[in-house]
């Protein structure tokens, strides 16, 4: 998917936002961090404009969007072995 692709897509999540945004980061040579880096960016919303951010594609930064505040990860109390000291 193009970057172009990616805010077309973006922009049917959020088709009420006229100040969207998608960028690309990438890295060449020293390894460093990630080497690529997608963010969706709404500049109307108050706070961090940052939607959704990801490493692997801009196919997973819209699908993070795509889940809003929904809990992907159940939280969880239980001890963990090396948490026991």
């Amino acid at each position: 998917m193009t970057q172009e692709q990616a805010l077309v897509e973006f922009q049917k999540l959020r088709p009420e936002s006229t100040k969207l945004q998608a960028s690309r980061e990438r890295s060449v040579g020293y390894q460093h961090g990630f080497a690529n880096s997608y963010v969706l960016w709404d500049h109307a919303e108050y706070g961090s404009p940052i939607v959704a951010s990801s490493e692997r594609s801009w196919e997973h930064a819209l699908a993070i969007a795509k889940s809003g505040d929904e809990d992907c990860w159940p939280e969880t109390d239980a001890v963990f072995e090396d948490e026991v000291a």
